[in-house]
This record gives C-alpha cells, structure tokens and sequence, in this order.
C-alpha cells in the first residue's frame, strides 16, 4: 500500500488564534472607550461610571432602564439587564453592539483590545 500524500499549497490561511482571556481584560480596561459609541441609544448615569437602556440590545431606555453596562469598575465591559436576568461579558457585549459573530466578533475584540501593541503596565 502506497501512502497518499496531501498537497496544502492551496490550503488558505488558518484564522486568527485570539487569547480570550486578554482580550477580556483589556476590553474591561477600556470599556469607557469603545461601549459608549456601541450602545448611542443608552443614557450615562449622571457619575458617568454605567450606561442605562432598556435590554442588552441596547435599545433607548423608557425611565431608568432596566439594563446597566458598566464602563468601569469591578465588572467593567459587563451588561446586566435586571428585568430577564441575562448578563453579558465583554465579548458578548460586544456581539450585541456590533451584531458580529464567530471570527469577525473575535478579530473586533482583538481589535478593539489593541492586541496587536504590548499590553499595558
């Protein structure tokens, strides 16, 4: 038996390989960067630390909103909506904001998180 042999010349590039938990971290560390212009329809609160709106999509708040996305803090870059329980990490934020999925939400995110420089001090 002759062993067959697999030409790869035409094979395309692999994809990215993104470390997800940097790209978190960083997106949590400038979550008051690139939250705000996701989610125009959301209302600052008044010590600019969190968004409000009615849902996790980002739609306007009707009163106080239900949803808060924190820019900053202990759960910066997340989304609670309090009247479903679901909630959102950076990431996921991400996707709701942008509608991206798959390769393209995690090319964004490492975008977004500038992994192309050296992380920060």
């Amino acid at each position: 038996m002759t062993a067959a042999q697999i030409d790869l010349n035409d094979a395309g590039m692999a994809p990215a390989r993104h470390d997800l938990a940097e790209i978190r971290r960083r997106l949590a560390d400038t979550a008051r960067d690139w939250l705000p212009p996701l989610f125009p329809n959301a209302r600052r609160a008044p010590d600019g630390r969190t968004l409000r709106c009615a849902d996790l999509s980002g739609r306007p708040p009707r009163g106080e909103g239900s949803c808060v996305i924190h820019l900053e803090g202990r759960f910066a870059g997340w989304g609670f909506d309090h009247a479903t329980g679901e909630s959102a990490g950076p990431i996921d934020m991400l996707a709701h904001g942008t509608g991206a999925a798959d390769a393209r939400l995690f090319d964004e995110a490492a975008r977004l998180a500038r992994m192309d420089q050296p992380a920060p001090p």
